[in-house]
Order: C-alpha cells, then sequence, then structure tokens
C-alpha cells in the first residue's frame, strides 16, 4: 500500500474503496470482502443482481466458508441483500436515496473542511498539494488511478479533522455516492479538475465560506449529472 506521504512521485494504486475498514487485508474473509466490496462499488457486479455463492467461489477462488462471511458483513453494510429464500442479492440503486446520500455528504464534508481548515498545518498543506499534483495527471476515464487519487485528495482536504465518527461516516457516504457515479462513468464526459483546484486554493487561503459553497455545489453538480442519467 503507497505511503501517505507529501510525496508527488506516482504511486501503485491502493485497493479502490476503502470504506471503514482501511486496514490491509489479512485474513482470506478480509481478502474476499475486499475484492467483492470493490466489485459492488465499481459496478462490477451489477445492482439488483443475484449471486450465488457457487459463482462467487469461482470468481474469488475461494470457499463457501469466507465467502459467506464476507456477504453476511456486507449485507451489515447495506451494500448486499440476503434472503432465506433467495440467497444473496446485490443492493439495487434508487434515486431517493442517492438524493439523501448528497444532502448527507454536503453536511458532513463541511463540518469536517471547517474543523480541517482551522486546524491544518503545513505538512496538511503539503499532502493537498501533493494529491491535487498526482489527481491531475488523470481523468475520470481512466478508472482506478484516478478514482484512487481522487479519493486521495478528498480525504487530505478533511485530514485535519480529527473526529473519527465523522470521518468514518463521510468515508461510508464517499463509497456510496462512488457506486453510483460508477455506473454512469461512460455516460458522461466530466471533466472536474477545475472544480477540485478551486477547493483546494480554497482550503490553503483558509477560506471555509467559499470551500463549504464549493464543496456543496461540487456533490450537488455530481448527484446532478447521475439523476439525468437515471431520468434517461
Amino acid at each position: 500500500m503507497p505511503p501517505r506521504s507529501a510525496s508527488l512521485a506516482r504511486h501503485a494504486p491502493e485497493p479502490l474503496f476503502r470504506g471503514q475498514d482501511a486496514a490491509p487485508a489479512t485474513t482470506l474473509t478480509d481478502s474476499v470482502w475486499s475484492r467483492l466490496r470493490a466489485d459492488i462499488l465499481s459496478g462490477g457486479l451489477a445492482p439488483g443482481s443475484r449471486v450465488t455463492i457457487e459463482f462467487l467461489k469461482n470468481r474469488y477462488g475461494a470457499g463457501a466458508s469466507p465467502i459467506r462471511e464476507a456477504l453476511w458483513r456486507l449485507s451489515a453494510e447495506g451494500l448486499v441483500k440476503s434472503s432465506s429464500h433467495r440467497g444473496f442479492e446485490i443492493m439495487a440503486v434508487f434515486r431517493d436515496e442517492l438524493v439523501d446520500i448528497i444532502r448527507l455528504r454536503i453536511m458532513l464534508e463541511q463540518q469536517a473542511l471547517e474543523e480541517s481548515v482551522a486546524a491544518g498545518t503545513v505538512a496538511w498543506e503539503a499532502e493537498i498539494l501533493s494529491c491535487f499534483h498526482c489527481l491531475s495527471k488523470h481523468r475520470q476515464a481512466d478508472g482506478q488511478e484516478w478514482d484512487y487519487w481522487h479519493s486521495r485528495f478528498h480525504d487530505a482536504l478533511v485530514a485535519g479533522c480529527h473526529a473519527p465518527v465523522l470521518q468514518q461516516m463521510r468515508r461510508q457516504l464517499f463509497d456510496l455516492s462512488s457506486r453510483y457515479r460508477n455506473l454512469t462513468r461512460s455516460l458522461t464526459n466530466r471533466d472536474d479538475l477545475e472544480e477540485h483546484r478551486a477547493l483546494m486554493e480554497a482550503c490553503l487561503a483558509r477560506d471555509l465560506y467559499r470551500a463549504k459553497k464549493l464543496i456543496a455545489d461540487h456533490f450537488e453538480l455530481t448527484g446532478q449529472l447521475v439523476l439525468s442519467m437515471f431520468e434517461q
């Protein structure tokens, strides 16, 4: 896993979606959970599709026991739905859920930004600059590498916020919104580098009012683009 430093060098991407468990996989169940979760969030496993233990055993090269444990963990996260008669199903996506995710993301991210901007150090500033530099080398069409640096950049903006529960909740919402965005990635040519540049500059200038407005606009635009895909 690449070190979280201020280096401007390119690193090999770490797992795309971390969720609330950022520690590296240490057991077979952890590995299956991580890979299955990434496939759900990236759209590799379609929303609403049924998955069998046998299918997942072949996909991930694991036995039934770690597969079931991983599915139950994902069920607790709301990414998989279990039924005593139908087995397991990838959770469907819903318009109203996305609207709620965007609303909550704005609330939590603005709070995290407020605390981060107030407490941010020179090292915090350097990490933001580093992550933006690496993000600027990619476009959304690049897939996993863009996703990795996009996540790193948004994490860097709020790294000065030392509230573990708040950070955990905002990362969960980040992952859930990524799931929706990834389902429509191929249908939009959005280039949001300048949105991220403006966010960076507002935070480095300690302009909290502007930073909070920009993050709200950024999330709302993402929501509007995804919702337009739903309507089509």
